[in-house]
C-alpha cells in the first residue's frame, strides 16, 4: 500500500467516526447544530447574509432512515448517505455550516488594475496543497482592491479552496489576500479556536469529490448549488480537534 493509499485509508476512517474514540461527555452535534442555525438567523436579522433556499434539517426518523426537511417539506435522502455515523454526530449540507465568497479577476487587459501593485492576488497555481500561503506570482493595487474587492482582503488563517477545474486543493492563507473567482474563501459559522476551519481543511478535499461537478474545457467544477449540497458528516467540536490532532500525528509517520 502506496503512502497516499495509507492517508486515504486514515481520512476515510476518521471522517467516518473510526480514529479517536467518541466521549459521551461530548456535547453533541445535534446541539452544534443548533448553535449554527442561531447564529445564521442573527447574521439573516442583521442583514450580513441572506436566507439560503439550502437551510435544512437533517434528522433520522422513527424508521431509521434519514429525511431533510426544507422550509415545509420533507423527503427522504436514506440514498444520498454515504456512510453510518456515530451517533453523536449529525449529517449537515456544507452551505448550511459555512458562508463562503467567491473571488474575482480584474480585467487583464486594463493595465490600471495591475501597476504599482501591492495586494497579493491569488489562483490556483498559487496554492499550496495542504499547507499554507505565503507568496503570489501576481497582485493588483488598490485601484482594484477597491472596485473589485470592496476594499476588503482576506484575513490570514482563512481556509480557501479550488472548486473549478482542480476541485478540492485547499489551502490556509498564511498572508492576507484575494482571490480569483476559481476559489472561494470558507467562513464557518460557528469557529471556536479555529476547529471547524482545521477540520474542514484535512478534509474538503475528500468531501469534494461527492460534489456534482460539470466538464469544463480544461477539467471538472463545482457550481454554487453542488457546494452548498455536499453532505458533511460533523463531529462534536471537542471530537473535530482529536481527529485533527490524530491525523496530524498520524501523517508525518507516512512520509519516506
Amino acid at each position: 500500500m502506496t503512502a497516499q493509499q495509507l492517508k486515504n485509508s486514515i481520512l476515510n476512517l476518521a471522517i467516518s467516526g473510526k480514529l479517536v474514540p467518541q466521549d459521551p461527555h461530548d456535547e453533541p452535534a445535534s446541539k452544534l447544530v443548533e448553535k449554527i442555525r442561531k447564529e445564521k438567523d442573527k447574521l439573516i436579522k442583521d442583514k450580513k447574509i441572506k436566507p439560503s433556499k439550502f437551510d435544512s434539517v437533517i434528522f433520522k426518523g422513527e424508521d431509521n432512515l434519514h429525511y431533510e426537511k426544507i422550509g415545509k417539506e420533507t423527503r427522504c435522502i436514506e440514498d444520498e448517505i454515504p456512510f453510518e455515523i456515530p451517533s453523536s454526530w449529525a449529517w449537515i449540507r456544507l452551505g448550511n455550516y459555512i458562508k463562503y465568497d467567491i473571488g474575482k479577476t480584474p480585467p487583464r487587459k486594463e493595465e490600471e488594475f495591475w501597476v504599482d501593485a501591492k495586494y497579493p492576488w491569488i489562483t490556483i497555481a498559487d496554492m499550496v496543497a495542504d499547507g499554507k500561503i505565503y507568496f503570489t506570482k501576481d497582485k493588483i493595487n488598490s485601484l482594484a482592491l477597491k472596485t473589485q474587492f470592496k476594499d476588503k482582503l482576506i484575513p490570514a488563517g482563512t481556509l480557501i479552496m479550488s472548486f473549478k477545474l482542480t476541485v478540492g486543493r485547499v489551502s490556509i492563507l498564511g498572508i492576507e489576500a484575494v482571490h480569483n473567482e476559481a476559489i472561494i474563501s470558507i467562513y464557518p459559522f460557528i469557529n471556536d479556536d479555529k476547529i471547524a476551519t482545521n477540520f474542514l481543511f484535512k478534509f474538503l478535499p475528500l468531501l469534494s469529490e461527492q460534489g456534482k461537478t460539470k466538464k469544463a474545457i480544461k477539467g471538472n467544477t463545482l457550481n454554487s448549488d453542488s457546494l452548498n449540497s455536499i453532505l458533511l458528516p460533523l463531529p462534536p467540536l471537542p471530537e473535530q480537534k482529536r481527529i485533527v490532532e490524530k491525523i496530524e500525528l498520524l501523517l508525518p509517520l507516512l512520509k519516506p
